[in-house]
């Protein structure tokens, strides 16, 4: 494995990461149904 793969790779799950915390932080806030918080297993209220 090169170093540029390993590096986009940890940049992909870094990014995935922040996706999920922004998602969360919106389901927690709104209960807003998107299909990204559907995946991370978030209720619309």
């Amino acid at each position: 494995m090169n170093g540029r793969v390993r590096v986009e790779a940890q940049s992909w799950i870094g990014v995935r990461l922040k996706h999920q915390t922004v998602v969360k932080s919106l389901c927690l806030n709104g209960g807003i149904e998107t299909k990204e918080s559907a995946l991370l297993g978030c209720t619309a209220h």
